[in-house]
């Protein structure tokens, strides 16, 4: 009987030392996560910052191809009345007469 009784002791002991176990580990899996919420709370905060900064950067992205997209009609518009301006007939006839101008400038200040 007296193993039987030593052998109750020792489940009793595994028992008591498998209760204590647990609860560590059940301590150290709350501080766990404790940890890791404490970790997400402090990274949703910057998550958010950045998503925010995203958004302002995204609609200032926006507004500059909006922009751009006017600034490049305007252009396409300043090109077209220059070459219509520089393929006028008055335009040609100046640049002529001003290298006409030139050329007997020349020959005179040659002399």
């Amino acid at each position: 009987m007296s193993e039987l009784e030593n052998l109750k002791q020792e489940l009793n002991q595994l028992k008591v030392q498998h209760s204590q176990a647990m609860q560590r580990y059940r301590i150290e899996v709350e501080m766990f996560k404790k940890g890791i919420y404490e970790l997400l709370e402090n990274q949703k905060k910057a998550l958010l910052t950045l998503q925010r900064e995203s958004a302002e950067k995204q609609r200032v992205v926006e507004q500059q191809k909006r922009e751009n997209a006017q600034l490049q009609k305007k252009l396409a518009s300043a090109n077209e009345r220059y070459e219509r301006l520089n393929n006028s007939r008055l335009i040609k006839i100046s640049r002529k007469y001003w290298a006409f101008n030139q050329k007997t400038m020349s020959k005179g200040a040659g002399k």
